[in-house]
């Protein structure tokens, strides 16, 4: 039998709990929740508000948010600090993150290409139904993004485990109804609470439909409070409620329908609060994702949470208590190395899955970044032709468990693109992929251009890879050209090109293309209206036509580049013969080149813009259609052997023999709008060796012009000692 402890010993041990209990800090309070709102860029403002709340001792034990509150604070959850959010949110390439394009980093020299000509591309698969655009976007670069910053988190969790407690509001849009995430994926949870309808596709979860959680609930406090927050501090950019007179834009309108069906929620929402802080984001839009206005956003909702200090500590007292210590990621999760403990490939079944894995070499790999990672998903999607590809790391005792889950096979690719110009008024371009369901990436493509200057291309594609393939193509153009002399319009020809092409290209090296080719081409000369000499000698011809080329291109981005350079020589054989070459026959050489670089000077919205051009013709008999050609915004508008020359704004033929030296400076203003002004020399001559003791020419150039997301908007007029007389030019849109 036990002996009963003594009574004073009891007593000591009692004493001694109660000693210690009265040093430890109580940390028995009220919970404080923050509502995040929905505002799209102006939730970057969140960012700064959670800075001054942490700064102020204000303790957060839920946070709940829409839309790009969502965003915000379910990073904040799973450990993120305001600071890293900061960061995080500066690094980003939001124009690239709001579309569905690749980085241009990570494209290829014919993508880029592609990305200036098309203003819009869409994928189909064998589903056609199915594969019919749900949005504009279907969000697949903030999908990898959302990957990318949750690894860890990528298996459903319940959302109160998290760091911080979270939750997120989107829509059913099946029946409109609010839909709460208080688990799941996380990722795709914000996803779904940001999916503006029309612009991005929306999340799918069995049967259900989600969109954005603004369309119901975009301050979604009562949420919060449901969860157990005893104390409220919100967040919001709703707007005043506006006037007749301030509807004047289909936007303007739909956005207040939005805000009229939610203004009595925000009410209600804002009543139950014990803070709400309004950030006046003074004229920045949900839009307005541009590197300044992301700072300044951020700086707002500083300014706005400082401004009411005085708010916010006197809530300290009703909370009671200090905020315990709160576990912040040390690094990002994107930075890991993940050593893998089994691979699996879904949607895809045995034959496209070992295809798969031999393409992307996933049978020898046991250790992969995260980088690593995201060049798998682009190989299976840009070069294996497949729709859509996502992918997720479940952690394992013995590693992480990566599964891709891929789309269907694409079928056809659609692209367009469209522009408008004072010299051919209206332009479309239409565009038409169909891949093969072969092994080795094989396609067959239509392009149409119609305006006046049309053509038609077929052409049959053989890849290794997206860098290296082979192509045959047949191509007709339809052009209707006016030609200048010294700034008057001099003659007009009317001519058809019936072309049959073979076309080597490999791009292994980065930012650099070479290429290799040969062509049989017809010209049909249909109307001359000229009694000009050079003219005289015009008739339909046939020639065959090797060529050799290399193209360099570093540009940041397109079209007005921040850095980089772009390169291109061209060395070309021609003859009217296809073995015999003597006499009349005799092939001539044309050799053209194009240099120019992006250097950023003192201010980081100046640049010098260098360029140096030039196109030499070698040979007595040379054709018409393959004459030299100054004017034209960019090279190749008019005519493929057409070099811009400051002041000349169309088509002027030109000697044999010119090189052209410019320099430009350029100034943005704001983030999207520029200034411009340059000056240039050219020399020209019949022949190579005399060019520097040949005609000379001088031009000077001013301009201005917008970036959208339309495409760029170019205004220019400049003088010229060519033409003599003032220029101007307009364009908007892609150059095709």
């Amino acid at each position: 039998m036990k002996r009963p402890i003594p009574i004073y010993i009891r007593t000591a041990i009692v004493s001694l709990l109660m000693l210690t209990l009265s040093v430890i800090p109580s940390y028995s309070r009220l919970k404080v929740g923050v509502v995040l709102s929905g505002g799209g860029a102006k939730g970057m403002a969140h960012i700064g508000v959670l800075k001054v709340l942490e700064q102020n001792g204000i303790p957060i034990d839920y946070i709940v948010g829409t839309s790009m509150g969502s965003i915000i604070g379910g990073l904040y959850a799973i450990g993120y600090s305001p600071d890293q959010l900061d960061s995080l949110v500066r690094a980003q390439d939001w124009t690239t993150l709001l579309t569905d394009k690749t980085a241009r980093s990570e494209q290829t020299l014919s993508e880029r290409e592609d990305d200036a000509r098309y203003l819009y591309s869409l994928n189909f698969g064998k589903n056609l139904k199915g594969s019919l655009p749900q949005g504009i976007m279907s969000g697949r670069n903030l999908d990898k993004m959302f990957k990318k910053l949750t690894i860890g988190y990528h298996q459903a969790v319940d959302f109160d485990s998290l760091t911080t407690p979270f939750a997120c509001v989107a829509t059913n849009a099946v029946n409109g109804s609010e839909y709460v995430f208080h688990s799941g994926v996380l990722a795709q949870a914000m996803r779904a609470s940001m999916a503006i309808p029309g612009a991005f596709s929306p999340v799918r979860i069995d049967s259900i439909v989600l969109v954005d959680g603004g369309l119901v609930n975009n301050f979604p406090a009562d949420v919060a409070k449901a969860m157990g927050a005893d104390v409220l501090i919100g967040v919001v950019f709703q707007n005043k409620k506006v006037t007749a007179s301030d509807m004047s834009s289909v936007g303007q309108i739909l956005n207040n329908i939005v805000n009229v069906e939610t203004r009595k929620k925000l009410s209600d929402n804002q009543a139950i609060c014990d803070l709400v802080l309004h950030v006046d984001t003074r004229g920045l839009a949900v839009a307005d994702f541009t590197p300044a206005a992301v700072d300044s956003l951020i700086r707002y909702g500083t300014e706005t949470a400082q401004a009411h200090e005085a708010e916010i500590r006197a809530l300290k007292p009703k909370i009671g208590g200090e905020a315990m210590p709160r576990r912040i990621l040390t690094s990002p999760p994107s930075d890991e190395v993940f050593r893998l403990a089994s691979l699996q490939l879904d949607g895809v079944n045995e034959d496209e899955a070992r295809q798969i894995r031999k393409y992307c070499h996933l049978d020898t790999t046991t250790v992969l970044s995260f980088e690593q990672i995201e060049d798998v998903e682009r190989k299976i999607v840009d070069e294996m032709s497949y729709t859509d590809v996502t992918y997720r790391l479940d952690k394992r005792e013995d590693g992480y468990k990566l599964v891709f889950n891929v789309g269907e096979k694409k079928k056809i690719g659609m692209r367009l693109g469209a522009r408008l110009d004072n010299e051919e008024i209206a332009s479309l371009l239409l565009g038409i992929r169909y891949h093969l369901n072969t092994s080795l990436p094989q396609t067959i493509g239509l392009m149409a251009r119609l305006g006046k200057r049309s053509y038609g291309q077929a052409r049959y594609t053989l890849g290794a890879d997206r860098k290296k393939n082979a192509s045959i193509y047949y191509r007709f153009e339809y052009n209707d050209i006016n030609a200048y002399e010294h700034g008057n319009r001099a003659y007009n020809v009317v001519y058809t090109l019936n072309k049959v092409a073979l076309l080597f290209q490999n791009e292994m090296i980065r930012n650099l293309r070479m290429r290799l080719g040969y062509d049989y081409s017809y010209y049909t000369f249909r109307d001359v209206l000229s009694s000009k000499a050079i003219l005289r000698g015009v008739r339909s011809t046939q020639s065959f036509n090797a060529m050799a080329r290399i193209d360099y291109d570093s540009y940041d981005r397109m079209p007005f580049p921040n850095c980089g350079s772009h390169f291109m020589v061209d060395y070309g054989l021609h003859s009217d013969r296809f073995l015999i070459h003597s006499g009349s026959h005799r092939p001539f050489h044309t050799l053209e080149y194009y240099l120019q670089r992006v250097i950023p000077l003192a201010s980081e919205r100046l640049r010098l813009i260098p360029t140096v051009s030039g196109r030499h013709i070698f040979g007595k008999n040379y054709w018409y259609v393959l004459s030299n050609v100054l004017g034209g915004p960019d090279p190749g508008h008019y005519m493929s052997a057409q070099l811009p020359f400051p002041g000349i704004g169309n088509m002027e033929i030109v000697e044999p023999n010119n090189i052209n030296v410019s320099a430009r400076i350029r100034e943005r203003i704001g983030q999207k709008y520029y200034v411009w002004a340059g000056t240039a020399i050219g020399m020209l001559s019949d022949e190579a060796y005399s060019i520097l003791r040949g005609r000379y020419l001088w031009g000077l150039t001013l301009g201005a012009g917008m970036n959208s997301f339309l495409g760029p908007l170019k205004i220019m007029g400049g003088y010229s000692t060519q033409t003599k007389k003032i220029n101007f030019y307009i364009d908007f849109g892609w150059n095709f």
